[in-house]
């Protein structure tokens, strides 16, 4: 029986107070845990070089399905989904090559199996998250069925990797720096490259594994690559073109990782009480939970402990939820789950990366080919100490020192220009700061050497301070005219070729100790003197005589 009310509808009849209790009434509706689930994620583990993948995760339940269909649709202006090139990574599903465009038909799935399919995908323009739906409709025991979910996958890669070369003439070292892209902790779980017919490369292995790093402080990598030199010119020719090496590193982010700790934990809890049928609800409320209330600073302290505080967590954030279910069952699940809270303040990480949430990441780098390698050394004499110890002069005291110089064509092509020329021109200059040094003697020049000649330039370094003065920089220049052109008159008043070359500086970052040039000081402490306080009464010189 309904009962007039004040308020009327748009066509003037009474509107009961039933009807606008229910119109006020929520409903929560959640799957049971057998239930069959369908859910996107992108490839764990990228190639750079490669088309990038996303994969849809199909997992049957309790369900015997006999054929169905997945409709994936892009949502995000310049996703491009292929769907024509889908493949199964596992599982014992087939895919059936009849499906209309934009769909993928499979077959059988065994009740409680599982099947992933890879889709490759390409983007117009430069996004952070792409938008897909996803339309599975299945059929069991010749009953039609649909699951549909719309995801937001983020595709910007979690971490960086920049590289810096350091040539020498044999040798050359490769500094990776494996850094955060966000705020968010990494836990690198392993790192490999290995060796091609054209490079032999040797990269440290990983001692404490996993290594967990953070925004200000990254990884750095060094690995020492040489390259394999070949006798007949055929191999050398094949070899010449194998110049890309692929850095492998096996990672998990930091916030997974805490999710799935403690979505196991809960999960193991949950299985021994009597919500189990709860898990997958409240499974999802925690993952929510997870994304707003780690802050990251929780992240970085969860990092450096490997203990997930459940302080972090509101007392609360199951309420929401809790509020659809019945009121006898709604007080019985908050209350075991404030229990289960209390029980754990504080869950350990485990120390191994989870498999499931292990990702990786393949950099192809080429190495870069130059023409000309030239190694410098800056050999002092005068100085006090040495290397080890570190070397020291006074202040007045002239340094002299020889500059050695020779190059190397180990890096370089056989068709460059640099290898048409039997001797190359090389320019040099010794440059300093003049508030530090005074730099005299064959400070600049030019000469002409062949390949692995050493020469040597005298040069008069006088110190302007004291303190810990780095060593004078120096700068080369390799110009050259062709060779075949060489001694006609014609080339004589051409303009020199300009040859690429690489430094190496074997002194770069080498100090001196400059000290005053004092053998013993007087100091008077005494306040009642002229001025009060401190002050130098008698100081005699190193090379004074007693």
């Amino acid at each position: 029986m309904t009962a007039p009310t004040n308020d009327a509808s748009s066509d003037g009849l009474p509107i009961s107070d039933d009807v606008l209790q229910l119109n006020s009434t929520r409903v929560l509706v959640w799957p049971d845990k057998a239930a069959f689930e369908a859910r996107l994620a992108l490839c764990k583990f990228i190639h750079l070089g490669k088309p990038r993948s996303i994969e849809v995760l199909i997992s049957s339940g309790r369900n015997k399905v006999s054929h169905g269909r997945v409709s994936i649709r892009a949502c995000s202006a310049g996703l491009r989904l292929h769907t024509a090139e889908t493949n199964i990574v596992s599982g014992n599903c087939v895919i059936l090559r009849n499906a209309q465009a934009g769909s993928i038909d499979f077959g059988t799935m065994d009740a409680r199996s599982k099947t992933t399919l890879r889709m490759p995908y390409g983007i117009d323009s430069d996004l952070s998250e792409i938008k897909i739906r996803v339309d599975v409709s299945y059929t069991v025991e010749e009953v039609g069925y649909q699951f549909n979910c719309t995801e937001e996958l983020p595709i910007r890669l979690p971490l960086s990797v920049n590289v810096q070369d350091n040539f020498q003439a044999r040798v050359l070292f490769s500094n990776f720096k494996v850094d955060t892209a966000n705020s968010i902790p990494m836990r690198i779980g392993d790192y490999t490259m290995h060796s091609t017919k054209a490079f032999q490369v040797t990269l440290p292995a990983l001692s404490n594994a996993p290594l967990t790093i953070f925004a200000r402080q990254p990884l750095s990598l060094v690995a020492q690559i040489r390259q394999r030199r070949h006798e007949t010119s055929d191999t050398r020719m094949s070899v010449s073109t194998e110049k890309t090496l692929m850095l492998r590193i096996q990672y998990a982010c930091l916030d997974q990782e805490i999710g799935t700790t403690l979505e196991n934990a809960l999960l193991e809890a949950l299985n021994e009480s009597e919500f189990g049928d709860l898990s997958r609800l409240l499974v999802t409320v925690l993952g929510k939970a997870l994304l707003s209330a780690l802050s990251p600073q929780d992240l970085e302290t969860t990092g450096l402990l490997g203990e997930i505080q459940m302080s972090s967590f509101e007392q609360d954030l199951w309420q929401p939820v809790l509020n659809g279910l019945h009121p006898d069952r709604r007080d019985k699940t908050a209350q075991w789950l404030a229990k289960w809270q209390a029980e754990n303040p504080v869950i350990v990480l485990p120390q191994a990366i989870d498999s499931r949430n292990v990702l990786g990441l393949t950099v192809p780098f080429e190495i870069p080919e130059i023409p000309v390698v030239v190694t410098g050394r800056l050999e002092t004499f005068g100085c006090g100490g040495g290397p080890e110890e570190g070397r020291f002069a006074a202040i007045d005291q002239s340094l002299l020192a020889d500059l050695s110089l020779s190059y190397s064509r180990h890096w370089s092509k056989h068709t460059d220009v640099a290898s048409e020329c039997k001797s190359l021109s090389i320019k040099y200059e010794v440059q300093a700061s003049s508030e530090q040094w005074l730099v005299g003697g064959q400070r600049k020049g030019q000469f002409t050497a062949e390949e692995g000649e050493v020469n040597r330039f005298s040069i008069i370094m006088l110190p302007q301070k004291t303190g810990h003065l780095l060593y004078p920089s120096v700068e080369v220049r390799i110009t050259t005219k062709p060779e075949s052109n060489r001694g006609s008159k014609s080339t004589e008043d051409a303009p020199e070729d300009i040859i690429p070359c690489e430094l190496d500086y074997l002194d770069q970052g080498e100090s001196v100790l400059i000290v005053p040039d004092l053998s013993s000081s007087t100091v008077s402490l005494e306040s009642s003197g002229p001025g009060g306080g401190a002050w130098l009464v008698e100081s005699r010189s190193r090379s004074e005589k007693r």
